[in-house]
C-alpha cells in the first residue's frame, strides 16, 4: 500500500510556514520525520505532518532548536511508553473503555478549542507580529529575505550576460529605417523567466536541500 506524501511548497502553504523555514526545520530534525528525496525535490509523509505542526508551535514558543528537540524526543519516548504497557485484564474491559471513550471525548475537545485558538491568533497576528514575534524568528525571516534577495541579484546578473550574448537581431528593435535599439521590454521579460526558472533550485542549493 503506497503511503501518502506532500511537497515542501505545498506543505508551506498547508502550515502557513515560509518554504525557507521549513526546510531548515527537515534539515535539524530530519532523524524525527519520514523525509524522502524525489529527483531534485523532497517530499514528506502525511504521518510526520503534525510533527511538524508540533516543531513550529514549539519555536513559536520562542524556544531553541536543543529545546525543540527534547520536546519531541519527551514525546516520543511518552508514545513508545504508552504504546509497551500491558492490556489490561478481560474483566477490566468495560471499565477501561468507558475510560477511553471519556478521554477521547476530552482529547477531541481540546483539539476543538485548540483550532479556534489557531484559528483566531492567525487572524489577529498580521497585526501583532511586530511586537509579539520572537527575535530569533523576526531574525531568521529578515535572513531568508537577505538571502532570497542576493539569490535574484545573481540571477539577474547571470541573465544579463546571457541575454547580451544573444544574436543581435534578437535583442535589438529598430526604431526607424536607420537605427535601432535595445528591445528593454523583452530583455526585462528574458530577465524575468530566468529568474523565475531557477529560483527555487538556487534556493535549495543555499539550504543545502
Amino acid at each position: 500500500m503506497s503511503r501518502t506524501t506532500v511537497s515542501v511548497n505545498e506543505l508551506a502553504l498547508q502550515l502557513a510556514i515560509p518554504a525557507g523555514t521549513l526546510r531548515r526545520y527537515l534539515r535539524q530534525h530530519a532523524h524525527l520525520l519520514d523525509v524522502t528525496k524525489v529527483h531534485k525535490s523532497y517530499v514528506v509523509a502525511e504521518e510526520s505532518v503534525g510533527i511538524l505542526k508540533q516543531i513550529r508551535e514549539e519555536y513559536a514558543r520562542g524556544l531553541s532548536s536543543e529545546e525543540v528537540e527534547a520536546r519531541l524526543l519527551g514525546t516520543e519516548a511518552q508514545m513508545v511508553a504508552a504504546a509497551a504497557e500491558p492490556m489490561p485484564a478481560p474483566q477490566e474491559s468495560a471499565g477501561v473503555l468507558e475510560a477511553l471513550a471519556n478521554l477521547e471525548q476530552l482529547v477531541l475537545q481540546r483539539f476543538e478549542q485548540q483550532d479556534q485558538l489557531l484559528k483566531a491568533l492567525a487572524e489577529i497576528a498580521p497585526a501583532l507580529q511586530h511586537q509579539l514575534y520572537p527575535e530569533n524568528l523576526r531574525a531568521e525571516r529578515v535572513d531568508l529575505r537577505m538571502k532570497e534577495w542576493r539569490i535574484e541579484r545573481k540571477l539577474q546578473a547571470e541573465a544579463l550576460e546571457k541575454w547580451a550574448e544573444l544574436p543581435k537581431d534578437e535583442r535589438m528593435v529598430r526604431t526607424s529605417l536607420f537605427s535601432s535599439e535595445e528591445n528593454t521590454e523583452k530583455r526585462d521579460r528574458f530577465v524575468r523567466d530566468y529568474v523565475d526558472k531557477h529560483f527555487d533550485d538556487e534556493m535549495r542549493r543555499a539550504y543545502g536541500l
